[in-house]
């Protein structure tokens, strides 16, 4: 099989390296390898089965990222004009531009749509997230933590097990009444965070904060209730759970893509065993 792998981070170098030694790996955004058997993209895409793009897609301006370039990777808008029919495209998302570059004979598949992958990768992410916390909150133990935890979705859910089955002092804010009926269920603390009352008083007793929403979700109000000795991990992506400037004097770390950061390997693997899958096992 051709594959053709435009970007990336730690995890694709893992899935190049298991690949490359029966099939033909052509990159690019790969200046910073040191991969043998593998060789810079020629412009001829017409023999490529398979096109591998970052777990963040295409953006507006048609450029990819990739930790293994020395400088901004660009794609030419019409790249695709001359793939085989049937191509299959793999990304984490389906962006504007990944849709205006592609024609209807080829077979996007989202990695993140896929149970299996998205499990895995919650499990991974919370197994980082545990380790931050171990790592960064100085001498204390998860064990009888005041911990907040903001929004109830696929990183929320089993964090919220396991650092309860810890003995955490844990409370979780969600907005959605079916949530807020599973943890009451679970006889964990949980409350709306659309009553800021509510809000603002498990923020003043928290010593750990854990945002999981990718919004605005802690107001500058709402930030000067927060200890200045609370450490607030935001794993959320753009526009993260704060505004820069409101959040700024607290003691708060952005720790997004935590896969590729805490295991690139493991996660690696998962999108290496969906591809190998839906490939029929030709890879």
């Amino acid at each position: 099989m051709n594959l053709l792998f435009i970007g990336g981070d730690m995890r694709y170098a893992k899935i190049i390296k298991d690949l490359k030694d029966k099939n033909n790996i052509y990159t690019i955004g790969y200046d910073n390898t040191i991969f043998t058997n593998v060789k810079k993209f020629n412009g001829d895409i017409s023999n490529i089965n398979i096109i591998v793009l970052p777990i963040n897609g295409i953006k507006d301006d048609y450029s990819v990222d990739s930790e293994f370039s020395k400088s901004k990777v660009v794609l030419d808008s019409k790249l695709f004009d001359n793939c085989m029919r049937g191509v299959q495209i793999f990304t984490g998302k389906v962006t504007d531009s990944l849709k205006q570059m592609v024609r209807d004979d080829m077979e996007i598949n989202n990695f993140l749509n896929d149970k299996e992958v998205c499990n895995g990768n919650s499990l991974i992410t919370v197994e980082g997230i545990l380790e931050n916390l171990i790592s960064n909150r100085g001498e204390k133990t998860i064990f009888a933590s005041n911990i907040v935890i903001l929004g109830y979705g696929n990183i929320g859910k089993p964090l919220a097990s396991i650092l309860n089955g810890l003995g955490a002092n844990l409370v979780v804010g969600v907005k959605d009444y079916n949530d807020y009926l599973e943890l009451y269920n679970k006889k964990i603390k949980v409350f709306d965070t659309f009553n800021q009352d509510e809000f603002s008083k498990y923020l003043k007793c928290a010593d750990t904060i854990i945002n999981t929403v990718p919004q605005n979700i802690l107001t500058k109000e709402l930030i000067s209730d927060i200890s200045d000795e609370c450490y607030i991990l935001d794993i959320s992506s753009v526009p993260y759970g704060a505004r820069k400037d409101d959040i700024k004097d607290k003691n708060y770390f952005i720790y997004s893509k935590i896969p590729a950061k805490y295991s690139p390997v493991s996660s690696g693997h998962l999108l290496e065993m969906k591809m190998r899958s839906i490939s029929g096992g030709k890879l």
